[in-house]
């Protein structure tokens, strides 16, 4: 691992309660690449939309896209710069999934890529050249109904509001994913646009679940505008009653990541 005043990210520490999480690196990444190599290792309907399509790629194909996923955190302008901060999730120090914070920006010229998205967002005041971020999350099977995919993203969406400064979270998920929609309601998220049915029927048990696959990486089955946006603020954001510690956290990351941080 490259020490933090080479490599900023590689001090950070979050933990809550039984979770830690920690960005990735070399270590992280043969675990997961391990752990993840077929379609039921974290979804219970090999079908269904939200399957990553990188599950059953070589495992050096994964490699490289997490390897390329670290890089793009220290390339380009960080005060305009699009990036995607990967945090693998340990509980008990043993691998049970990742989480993505992604910077997206709306763009300042005309975008087919994401526009319904970005035209939602420029309803709650955000304009050209803002930023907001989104994540993306899966837990293994074995760990999922256990409310780890809620503490996980409550860990990780302290960091984005209080320390990156973000003040909209973004989360998209396909229909049939109500664990996901669930979690995010816990957390505080509100519908962008039409509510969709399929969230309508989500148990209470539900809400306390955290089954895999809310879009880390790409898939390209389904059509995008099909997707149910939520999205949170400082404002609305539900920590729960886990207490969420952050370590590491300090200028150099902060400027590496072009935000600034809510605390002093």
């Amino acid at each position: 691992m490259l020490p933090p005043e080479i490599w900023p990210p590689s001090g950070l520490r979050i933990r809550a309660g039984t979770l830690e999480l920690r960005p990735m690196d070399e270590q992280a990444i043969s675990d997961a690449v391990r752990a993840v190599s077929r379609v039921d290792d974290v979804f219970a309907d090999p079908t269904g939309p939200e399957v990553f399509p990188w599950i059953g790629a070589p495992k050096y194909s994964n490699a490289a896209f997490h390897l390329s996923t670290m890089a793009s955190l220290g390339m380009g302008d960080p005060s305009s710069s699009e990036w995607t901060l990967a945090l693998v999730i340990r509980h008990r120090g043993e691998f049970i999934g990742v989480i993505d914070l992604r910077r997206r920006r709306i763009p300042g010229s005309a975008s087919s890529d994401g526009e319904e998205l970005r035209g939602l967002l420029r309803d709650l005041g955000l304009k050209a050249g803002d930023s907001y971020v989104e994540t993306g999350s899966y837990i293994m099977r074995p760990f999922q109904g256990h409310g780890y995919g809620t503490q996980a993203r409550r860990a990780a969406l302290t960091v984005a509001f209080t320390y990156c400064g973000f003040g909209i979270a973004v989360s998209e998920s396909w229909p049939t994913n109500a664990a996901s929609q669930a979690v995010s309601l816990s957390c505080g998220y509100t519908f962008l646009g039409t509510r969709p049915d399929a969230i309508n029927g989500a148990s209470a048990a539900a809400e306390e679940s955290d089954a895999g696959g809310s879009d880390v990486g790409n898939n390209n089955l389904g059509n995008d505008n099909e997707k149910v946006r939520m999205y949170c603020t400082p404002d609305t954001f539900d920590c729960g009653s886990t207490s969420v510690h952050v370590d590491g956290w300090t200028p150099e990351l902060a400027a590496m990541l072009g935000v600034q941080t809510r605390r002093n």
